[in-house]
């Protein structure tokens, strides 16, 4: 504890602050969990996996936009581009859906703590009515549906080519 009597400084992981980890200093790169149950290193994998999605499909479509051959084609190759791109930009778009989030509880934890310690003293009853906020929960990714409209996207485009 500092000499305000906060809790240590926390480790960012996946956008979640855990506990600062009891590592030994040898090891200063351990991996800590996040609420998900992921480790920072399959976040950055997904992260990097995701960045690779948005540009391929972003390619894809640039490609078939800048040189169409015919309506047909400029359809399916935008069509199959959006199948590529979609999961990528889903999953970022959570991610900072969650991180706006968790920011916000953080700055009104902070706020709540120091009205509950102005509030000491005379005020208990206050104070306790304050409650507590609870921490959010990351937002439902709903996997399925995205796998579904982007497979369905893909599919699609195939149908449509004129190739």
């Amino acid at each position: 504890m500092d000499d305000r009597g906060s809790v240590p400084i926390a480790v960012t992981v996946n956008n979640y602050y855990a506990p600062a980890p009891a590592v030994p200093e040898s090891r200063p790169g351990a991996n800590v969990e996040d609420p998900r149950g992921r480790t920072h290193a399959q976040v950055q994998r997904r992260s990097a996996w995701s960045w690779a999605s948005i540009a391929l499909g972003g390619l894809v479509i640039f490609g078939t936009l800048v040189a169409p051959q015919s309506f047909a084609y400029a359809v399916s190759g935008v069509l199959a581009g959006a199948g590529i791109l979609l999961p990528g930009a889903w999953w970022r778009s959570c991610e900072s859906k969650d991180r706006k989030a968790l920011e916000q509880w953080e700055k009104r934890a902070e706020t709540n703590a120091e009205l509950k310690e102005m509030l000491r003293g005379g005020y208990d009853v206050v104070a306790w009515g304050m409650g507590s906020d609870p921490k959010p929960t990351p937002m439902d990714r709903r996997w399925a549906l995205i796998a579904v409209v982007a497979v369905g996207l893909c599919i699609l485009s195939g149908i449509i080519s004129p190739m």
